[in-house]
This record gives structure tokens, sequence and C-alpha cells, in this order.
């Protein structure tokens, strides 16, 4: 269930990565059919992921001395932060890995109790000669499409059967070096 959960949360991290990078680049048509039909792929994998994963029984009844080993044992995790921490060793490989040796963004995956927050932050670099309200445009557009909007729903879905609260919501968060957010999206389990 576990292992799921991180390939879902790698591919949505590679689904950013390379719609990020596309909407920092120049506007050809060309490059901007292949970051197209790579999200597409990509989005394709996640769904698949998302829907191969099967709904765990509920949380038992845990008191708070419970040890985060028997969470993790039994699938489920007090909050979306003992779950990103259990886990914290795989995604970061997972990110080192997506990023490789790209300078144009930093990656990041945090969280709070009922949020995972994914944060791309674009190097003072790949910002130099960038039309900012183009960007923030091209970004707006991809974070309220409906493609992307429904495979956060599906990943905040996808931890919520892994954490026993109301409502488990997925960040996005593009921003500039100088921390300026440039993008802030928010998408929740239903």
């Amino acid at each position: 269930m576990n292992n799921t959960v991180l390939r879902v949360l790698s591919a949505v991290m590679a689904l950013i990565l390379v719609f990020s990078l596309g909407a920092c680049g120049n506007d050809d048509s060309g490059s901007q059919s292949s970051s197209s039909s790579s999200s597409s792929e990509v989005s394709s994998e996640v769904s698949s992921a998302v829907s191969s994963e099967s709904t765990p029984e509920s949380a038992p009844e845990s008191s708070p001395e419970s040890s985060e080993s028997s969470a993790a044992a039994s699938g489920t995790y007090a909050t979306v932060s003992e779950f990103l921490e259990d886990n914290r060793s795989t995604v970061s490989a997972a990110i080192e890995s997506m990023a490789g040796d790209q300078d144009q963004m930093e990656i990041s995956l945090d969280s709070t109790d009922d949020s995972l927050i994914y944060k791309f932050v674009f190097t003072d670099s790949a910002m130099e000669g960038v039309d900012e309200k183009a960007l923030i445009d091209a970004l707006q557009e991809g974070v309220d499409a409906e493609d992307f909007t429904t495979t956060f729903e599906d990943i905040a879905a996808s931890v919520k059967s892994l954490v026993p609260l109301d409502a488990v919501k997925v960040e996005v968060i593009y921003a500039k070096a100088d921390g300026t957010e440039l993008v802030h999206k928010t998408y929740t389990s239903k």
C-alpha cells in the first residue's frame, strides 16, 4: 500500500516538474506539445496507480503512545506529517532522481497534519529574462486544468485512505528564489 502511494507521489512530482519547466521555456509550439504529451503520460500513470490502489480497512483506535512503526505496519498514520516522515528517505530519493542535474528549480515535499505541500522554487537564473506575468498565467492555467485538479484530488484521496482524517489537502506552490509565491493552489480529497 505504501509503495503505491509513494509511486503516485513520485509520478506527480514528475508531472509537475515537466509542467513547470515547460512553462518556464520559450513559447515554441513544438516544445509545448512535447510538454503536453509528457504531462499526459505521467498523468495517466498517476491515474492508473491511484485506481489500482485498494482502500484499507478502517484505522484501529490508537492511543498517543502508539509507535510510528505500528502505524506503518497497520498501513495507517495519525497525520499526513507522520506518513511523510515515515517515508522521507524514499520520497527524498524520488525527488533527487526526478530533479537530476537540472538547475532551474528546487523541489521539496513538506507536510502539515492534514496536507502534503509540493513546493517548486525557480532559481534566479531560471527567472532571468522570463516574463513573470506570462509565467504566472501559464502556471495558473496549469494548476486550474481539470486533469491537474483531478490528479491532485486523487492523490489527496489516496493519502486520506492511509490517514484517518475527514479531508486531506495537497498544496502546490510555485515560488521565486526570494520566497515570493507565484502560484499557490490547494486540492482537497473528496
